[in-house]
């Protein structure tokens, strides 16, 4: 189901008793966040290759290296705020009980924001 087109929200709604109006406002919430993922996606890429062409150039920490390592911790922590705050918006959508099982299931996200989006989906399902 998950690999469906949709399928990630299919699943959300049968794990999470999902009704049709809280699947739309679910489906609506990650249609909005799409496109900030992507842009925390391509700045985490840029800060990192940085980072890695820094690395290559220098043989000791430099104030360039150190600018880039503060640079690249900062991106990770904006996509960390970015995405839990999507994840709580979207937990506040179900019900109680399952709003909390939601977030414990994403926090895998949180912690390491370098999974793929159905992590936490084929998680569930093994």
């Amino acid at each position: 189901m998950a690999a469906a087109p949709n399928g990630e929200l299919e699943w959300l709604r049968q794990e999470f008793h999902l009704s049709d109006t809280q699947f739309k406002s679910i489906a609506d919430l990650q249609s909005a966040y799409v496109p900030v993922c992507n842009e925390m996606c391509q700045r985490i890429m840029e800060a990192n290759s940085k980072l890695d062409r820094l690395l290559s150039e220098n043989r000791e920490i430099t104030p360039e290296v150190e600018a880039a390592i503060k640079e690249a911790g900062l991106v990770q922590y904006d996509c960390r705020k970015q995405m839990l705050a999507h994840i709580y918006r979207v937990g506040a959508q179900m019900n109680p009980a399952d709003g909390q099982r939601y977030l414990r299931l994403m926090r895998s996200r949180v912690i390491e924001p370098g999974l793929t989006s159905d992590t936490a989906v084929r998680a569930a399902t093994e």
